[in-house]
């Protein structure tokens, strides 16, 4: 009977699993919807009290501060966003659709995070409201101090010789922080009630100014700084020029020594640039004298001195150049005859290899080794004239015999032998005898090979057709017989 309806059993179970896994999701769904809308009114809750605690900090800055700080802000905006936000927490459980749910709780999720940036923002306000109050009357003798600063700073300089016109710029920053003072000096006298000016302007007014004097002290003291500075790379550049002329007298010899390797050869290079050196001089007092307190150039004496510094960067590189080039050849040429060895002896190797497997097909690894070949002449006819590249092409020719000897086909291909269906069908093995026909042999008495005319010795391993002797031939008697 179940057989009879098993058809429509199967399809059942699978649509009853179907509506379980479902279900198990809807559920999973809920929950998750009912803990988020927990969370959210417990973020409803806390801005509450963030509102309630801003509308008490509002009245306490009322009631501080001037009217015209806080004329235009109310809470009454955040009360109404506030209570949309408790009817949609009401409505979201009772919606029929998960999608709208969702959607309900993104909406209470950005209106609180709104009201929480409002409140943030008053917050902000508030607080430099009270710092203002409580400062702008110390900020703007601040102001007043770093001006005075500023001109004791420019007064000192002059006085120890620096000609004004370097100052341009900084007495300009200085004057616009002095505009400022100004400005916060009037509005203080500018009573608006309770006693009290518009301190919020004075302070931001002040800080302004307070930046711009700093600003204009800070390049003002670059001049005298830019005159040192001059003054220490003065002092630098005549060693480094010895030491030019040291490293010149080495790069000479070398470059002498290279003479015999045309791909190296640098002597005009090096000479030339010797010869240079002490026009770098020149530019040394050039720049001494732009940098006196006479003629007090201190922008072009940092330009001179940076091409005195490249000339010598660029002859120093020269030189350095053929020093090391003399080092590189040398080192090759010590290493030629080892390098030279080494790739003919892999080369022999690779060879000898090919030549242990010529029954197969060598032809990748003879092209890795004509290479190789190739390679290790091409290293030879360079030997004289640039060792460093005849070093390389000998190291080319070893990997490509490496190459060679690993790509040698070393398998062995011969087919394995065939046997006649009719003796394997029979359970007897096929073995040529003297006269180069088969012979059937089938086991018999102890031993692994019986012969098929009769028992044969017991225990013998190889036993002839006629038994008796180990090995024997096939008409019996003689060991070690050829079969």
């Amino acid at each position: 009977m179940f057989d009879r309806y098993k058809g429509y059993f199967i399809p059942m179970a699978a649509l009853l699993s179907l509506v379980l896994i479902l279900q198990f999701v809807k559920m999973g769904q809920q929950l998750a919807f009912e803990r988020d809308l927990k969370v959210a009114n417990q973020r409803l809750t806390q801005v509450k009290s963030d509102v309630q605690t801003a509308k008490a900090s509002l009245e306490k800055v009322k009631s501080n501060h001037l009217t015209q700080y806080t004329r235009d802000i109310s809470f009454d905006s955040v009360d109404q966003i506030v209570k949309g936000v408790e009817e949609i927490c009401q409505k979201a459980p009772k919606e029929k659709k998960m999608r709208d749910k969702r959607m309900a709780l993104v909406s209470i999720n950005a209106r609180l995070s709104n009201i929480s940036q409002k409140i943030g923002f008053n917050t902000d306000y508030f607080n430099q409201l009270d710092t203002a109050k409580a400062n702008y009357v110390q900020e703007v003798g601040n102001l007043g101090s770093a001006l005075e600063t500023f001109r004791v700073y420019i007064a000192t300089q002059v006085k120890a010789g620096f000609f004004e016109r370097h100052f341009t710029e900084a007495n300009a920053l200085a004057k616009d922080a002095g505009n400022l003072r100004v400005k916060a000096m009037t509005t203080q006298k500018t009573i608006i009630e309770k006693n009290l000016p518009d301190y919020l302007l004075i302070y931001q007014t002040s800080l302004e100014g307070k930046r711009l004097a700093d600003n204009a002290l800070a390049t003002a003291k670059a001049v005298p700084a830019r005159f040192e500075s001059n003054n220490q790379r003065i002092g630098s550049i005549p060693g480094r020029i010895q030491a030019a002329q040291l490293r010149y007298a080495e790069a000479r010899a070398a470059a002498d020594w290279l003479e015999d390797y045309p791909n190296y050869r640098c002597l005009a290079a090096v000479v030339a640039a010797g010869a240079r050196i002490t026009s770098v001089n020149t530019y040394l007092e050039t720049a001494r004298q732009q940098n006196t307190m006479m003629e007090q150039n201190f922008s072009g004496a940092a330009e001179t001195l940076a091409t005195a510094e490249n000339l010598l960067t660029g002859y120093q590189s020269t030189f350095n150049a053929a020093i090391n080039d003399r080092q590189k050849v040398q080192s090759a040429k010590n290493s030629l005859y080892n390098a030279r060895n080494e790739a003919q002896n892999t080369i022999n190797n690779a060879q000898s290899h090919i030549n242990s497997y010529t029954e197969n097909d060598q032809s990748d690894a003879e092209s890795y080794l004509r290479d190789a070949r190739s390679d290790f002449q091409a290293a030879r006819g360079m030997e004289a004239s640039d060792p460093p590249r005849s070093l390389s092409k000998y190291r080319e020719a070893e990997s490509g015999a490496d190459s060679a000897y690993n790509a040698v086909d070393t398998v062995d291909h011969t087919p394995p032998p065939s046997y006649s269906d009719d003796d394997s069908s029979s359970g007897s093995s096929s073995w040529p005898d003297s006269s180069g026909s088969s012979g059937g042999y089938t086991g018999s008495g102890g031993s692994d090979y019986s012969s098929p005319s009769g028992g044969g010795s017991g225990g013998s391993d190889y036993s002839s057709p006629s038994g008796g002797g180990d090995n024997s031939s096939p008409t019996g008697g003689g060991d070690n017989g050829d079969w």
